[in-house]
């Protein structure tokens, strides 16, 4: 089996505390009553919640919120930013990510008001675990290595030992052994004259680490024991299981079975102890990997108990292992349908944390820090350089070109997609026009021209004659409509839509339109009612002319024979405007169609007697109304009818 894909890989907000005698709570709480400055209050109150921070997260974090509330009542940035920090540390430590992210964020507002570089450099490099759990490495290395710069500003040597180690672990889980060694050993050469502190054990336990993935066992094995002896106490109960975890598993790649189960059921045990769900996930994944030859059922159990709590604590790295272990172990019994669908899974979660372009992005972040340090460093070497204020002015010219620059190409890019659209646009239209005139347009004339041919030449009777004349003229009339329709459509696009608002009465051009549109609605035997009273509006005449006969002309179209048509008129006081509502009981228009109804290239559909239109009609409507400062909206139900409705301004007193 391949220890590379099963070596725990533990991140930790590292303590800057060294390994004195901690004070008690009894002590710890006597500091906060005695505390006479601002700072001191608010370290006395996040030195207490460190205190609770692996053993008991509720008092870790009231301890920290009582801080936190003495912090903002003075207005005290700084204190408030110490106080979420360890809020937001508390919450990843338990692996509440979330949590953990929003305080962090909090915090770092906080350190940005009072220009605290170590507070920001803390903060960068909670961002950069977080992200690194979540299996977002690119994401990761950026963070640190801002966390990096700010402790560099700040000359907070603890803080760049520790940023090492976590680019070191994220180098590590990107396979990037030798860069991980690299920052390893940058972490070493400077915590050598340090108090010993947690950096210390974290260190021991990814040294092993990267050793045992470069396959020197026993030199791995070295460094975890070390680090068990020294790190067995609560104080350090993140970075202990993290070093039993890693020992236990190389016991098991060196043949040690019964020291690898014994290592791996104190690691579980703990872990439960100290409520912390990533390390309890571990271990019951390296459990199951000791236990896979010689009780499988027992080993299955353990994974899906992984499994869960990984899916829990959204940990995408938990969760690749356990399926892929799982797998492994049903492909072995010859379950291959169950081996095949956790590969799956396996697959799908192992594309989203490693790729290639991950593994570049990164390399391009290390490549970029490593050049902006490099220029960092000649400038502070010519600082005192006459040229300094030459390389400024250049620098603030060169940016400025590059902004005025991608303004112009953001500018050309937003113009030329604006004019792709309108080109869009006016295909559609076209094609619509064309779809219009070839069949709308040349179809009834075509009928119209063979009938007359007919009737010439004597071929039909009167009855015959006279019954298409008739339909005859209904043609005519549905062509001349459809011309009407393209010459207002024509006009608006070459023109714009002319006005000339004026104050009328509504109640008259209904009743005409009412009237004009009699002899259609009795052919299907619809009666048309008439709600409105004498509402005067200021708008266009003709335009609402045109719009209250095509709305009454559809409603007719689409009520079923025998049905009823409501015009209603209602004043908006707040608005001060009228709407006009037509009603229909017909077949109603589909949700989906709804929010196109007034577009030209909507396809058109037939009413109830097979009549048809061209969708320029509703499209005027709205380009009418629009321009009369007004609106239109439509409330339909499929089967029950359709409401449509429209704005106009009230007439000026």
């Amino acid at each position: 089996m391949d220890l590379r894909r099963y070596l725990p890989i533990v991140f930790l907000i590292l303590t800057h505390t060294t390994l004195h005698a901690q004070p008690t709570v009894e002590e710890l709480l006597s500091q906060i009553k005695a505390a006479k400055t601002d700072s001191a209050q608010a370290h006395a109150y996040d030195a207490l919640s460190k205190h609770y921070t692996y053993i008991k997260l509720d008092s870790s974090l009231y301890y920290a919120q009582q801080g936190l509330d003495a912090a903002k009542a003075k207005d005290y940035a700084y204190g408030q930013g110490v106080l979420l920090l360890q809020m937001a540390n508390a919450h990843e430590k338990h692996n509440q990510l979330g949590p953990a992210k929003g305080r962090a964020l909090e915090a770092q507002k906080q350190f940005e008001k009072a220009g605290e570089p170590n507070g920001l450099g803390s903060v960068n490099s909670l961002l950069g675990v977080l992200n690194a759990k979540k299996g977002n490495l690119e994401e990761a290395m950026q963070h640190l290595l801002k966390a990096l710069k700010y402790f560099e500003q700040a000359k907070r040597v603890p803080g760049i030992v520790q940023t090492y180690i976590k680019l070191g672990i994220v180098n590590e889980q990107n396979n990037k052994l030798d860069k991980a060694l690299e920052y390893y050993q940058k972490a070493q050469e400077m915590n050598k004259d340090q108090p010993i502190s947690n950096a210390n054990f974290t260190l021991l336990n990814a040294i092993g680490i990267a050793y045992a993935k470069k396959g020197e066992m026993q030199k791995a094995v070295k460094y975890f024991e070390e680090g068990v002896v020294q790190t067995d106490h609560p104080r350090h109960a993140g970075v202990h299981l993290a070093l039993l975890g890693s020992l236990g598993t190389a016991y098991k790649e060196l043949g040690k079975r019964k020291e690898a189960e014994e290592v791996q059921y104190r690691v579980l045990q703990k872990a439960r102890d100290f409520e912390i769900p990533e390390e309890e996930a571990r271990a019951l994944i390296n459990l199951a990997i000791v236990l896979a030859e010689k009780n499988a059922p027992q080993s299955i159990a353990y994974l899906q108990d992984a499994i869960k709590i990984a899916t829990e604590i959204e940990s995408k790295g938990l969760s690749i292992d356990a399926y892929q272990m799982l797998s492994d172990i049903y492909e072995e019994q010859g379950n291959y349908k169950e081996a095949l669908a956790l590969t799956k899974k396996f697959e799908a979660l192992q594309d989203s944390l490693t790729s290639e372009e991950k593994g570049v992005a990164l390399t391009e972040l290390q490549a970029e820090y490593e050049l902006e340090k490099s220029k960092t460093e000649i400038e502070n070497l010519q600082l005192e350089n006459q040229k300094r204020t030459l390389e400024r002015n250049l620098f603030i010219t060169a940016t400025l070109a590059f902004l005025i620059l991608i303004f112009v190409l953001g500018y050309y890019y937003r113009y030329t997609r604006r004019l792709n659209k309108q080109l869009e646009e006016s295909n559609r239209v076209k094609d619509r026009l064309f779809s219009i005139i070839g069949h709308d347009l040349r179809g009834p004339m075509n009928s119209v021209v063979q009938t007359l041919g007919l009737m010439e030449m004597g071929m039909l009777s009167k009855e015959e004659e006279q019954m298409l004349a008739g339909e005859l003229k209904k043609q005519s009339e549905l062509t001349l409509d459809t011309l009407n329709s393209l010459l207002h459509w024509g006009r608006t696009q070459l023109k714009g839509v002319q006005m000339k608002q004026v104050n009328f009465a509504s109640k008259g051009v209904i009743e005409k339109n009412v009237d004009v549109l009699h002899t259609m609605a009795a052919n299907k035997g619809i009666q048309i009612t008439d709600r409105t009273n004498g509402n005067n509006v200021n708008a266009d005449e003709d335009h609402f002319n045109f719009v209250i006969r095509n709305l009454l002309s559809n409603a007719i179209k689409f009520s079923h024979p025998n049905g009823e048509i409501e015009i209603e008129a209602k004043n908006d006081v707040k608005a001060n405007t009228v709407v006009f509502s037509i009603k229909d009981h017909g077949i109603g228009i589909d949700p989906e169609r709804v929010a196109r109804l007034f577009d030209l290239d909507v396809e058109q559909i037939r009413g109830t007697s097979g009549e048809k239109g061209t969708g320029l009609g509703l499209m005027l409507c709205r380009e009418f109304i629009k321009a009369n400062g007004g609106d239109i909206w439509v409330n339909s139900t499929p089967g029950s009818g359709s409401t449509f409705s429209f704005s106009m301004k009230k007439a000026n007193t």
